[in-house]
């Protein structure tokens, strides 16, 4: 198979990290306004000093420099040395998440299209991921790259690892429950309840504290799934909420919580399901302090784009 020379985008970030890494004699020169100059220093004529950058002579009036540091960085581009750094941070990278570059580059073209507007192209590249995962460990490849992905992309993903592999998808799930944008915070709480992960009961009740409604809804289905019966007044605070989908999800999760498959429970009032909880209150477990719980994320917050 033939192959036209191009630099993959993983290789290509792995080239740009590196640059930093590569040792030269040089200096920082520190401004007074917390500016960084890095060069090397040729000479001082009067108020003026000399710098280096690469190829470029810089002046800098000496008046205005707060502190010089001898170090590597001469603002210089070796290719070479960034070459061998990128082979050094690409072995680093093979030992520590499973693939080798050219894995990692094809899972990473793959990822690129799950959002495509194409639904052919993203099932197809779906279905490529899942074909990978069968014959290796890609889920700490894709929780590496997640953090540079938009919230589209970031859903995709959280909903692929947990089909895969819930038990590798739960830490990163309780990691992203706290995501500035609450289609995410939504999706974690979901697929939390979806594995009936019973450790991430105070994440669910804190997700009925959000300030939007779709983490409201998802943390009712959550508490149901897992059958979380000491969230019972925590979700009665909210049976009359003006959101009339958060008070249909409260009063479905509300009555899943307690009912069997021969006994159904469900009251038409808020005060039924106090009194409700008055009667069963002691019989209940308790394993979060409600009176401690916090939103997810402050009042207000939202993902601010990019």
């Amino acid at each position: 198979m033939k192959y036209s020379f191009f630099v993959s985008m993983p290789v290509l970030v792995l080239l740009l990290l590196c640059l930093s890494l590569l040792p030269a004699e040089a200096d920082t020169i520190i401004l007074k306004n917390n500016v960084r100059i890095h060069g090397k220093i040729e000479k001082e004529v009067g108020e003026f000093m000399h710098v280096r950058v690469d190829t470029r002579s810089i002046r800098v009036r000496r008046d205005e420099i707060l502190q010089v540091e001898e170090n590597d960085l001469d603002g210089s581009f070796d290719l070479e040395r960034a070459v061998e750094a990128a082979k050094e941070e690409d072995e680093k990278l093979t030992e520590e998440l499973g693939l080798d570059s050219e894995q990692r580059d094809r899972v990473y073209r793959l990822v690129s299209l799950l959002s495509a507007p194409d639904v052919a192209k993203s099932r197809e590249a779906r279905n490529n991921l899942l074909a990978m995962q069968k014959e290796l460990n890609i889920i700490p490849y894709i929780v590496f790259m997640l953090p540079s992905y938009l919230p589209p992309v970031v859903l995709s993903l959280l909903e692929f690892m947990t089909e895969v592999s819930p038990d590798q998808a739960q830490p990163v799930l309780q990691e992203y429950v706290f995501f500035t944008d609450e289609n995410v915070r939504a999706k974690c709480l979901d697929l939390l309840g979806i594995i009936r992960d019973k450790s991430s009961i105070e994440l669910m009740m804190r997700g009925l504290l959000d300030h939007t409604g779709i983490v409201k809804i998802s943390a009712c289905k959550a508490l149901a799934q897992i059958k979380a019966r000491e969230a019972t007044p925590l979700l009665a605070h909210y049976f009359d909420q003006s959101d009339l989908r958060v008070q249909n999800n409260v009063r479905q999760a509300l009555s899943a919580l307690w009912s069997d498959g021969e006994n159904a429970v469900s009251f038409d009032s808020q005060q039924e399901w106090l009194n409700f909880w008055q009667e069963k209150n002691a019989s209940v477990e308790k394993t979060v302090l409600l009176e401690l719980l916090e939103p997810l994320v402050e009042e207000g917050t939202h993902f601010s784009g990019c």
